[in-house]
């Protein structure tokens, strides 16, 4: 997987990335591949939730933490097959907010923004939690300052 990742960045796709529900020191494929943007999630406390994969990998003498960032992932509404909606958990519903605040910050910039300068905008302008960074990565995404 790290190889289609490092291909989607080559050619400016950005891959968002759901780090998983098993909770602490679990992490999944593809949020696992360091090129790709792991995201982890929040409880209705802005703390990250008990559910919310992480870890430190080790691959080629080389350590890292996932997730990279988190967002909310408690209690987010969701359409469910049939019609209607219904309040889900997970670290799937905390990836697309983080892919939604990268949309709008190409919106922003017209699409002009490499997608390494796009990662950093994502990384740079969350809020931290205070969690140590192998349960947090940056922080909390904040949409406001990504802007």
């Amino acid at each position: 997987m790290s190889d289609v990742i490092d291909t989607l960045l080559a050619v400016g796709i950005l891959p968002v990335c759901a780090v998983g529900n098993n909770g602490r020191n679990n992490t999944r494929t593809p949020a696992n591949c360091r090129s790709s943007v792991s995201v982890g999630a929040t409880n209705f406390n802005s703390k990250v939730a008990g559910f919310s994969g992480s870890g430190r990998i080790s691959v080629n003498n080389h350590s890292y933490d996932v997730p990279n960032l988190v967002a909310p992932g408690e209690g987010v509404y969701s359409s469910v097959q049939g019609g209607g909606y219904e309040a889900w958990d997970g670290t799937s519903m905390a990836t697309p907010i983080v892919s939604g605040v990268a949309a709008l910050i190409l919106e922003k910039y017209s699409k002009q923004i490499p997608v390494l300068d796009l990662i950093d905008g994502l990384l740079t302008s969350c809020q931290d939690l205070g969690h140590d960074r192998e349960r947090q990565g940056k922080g909390l995404i904040q949409v406001t300052a990504a802007l």
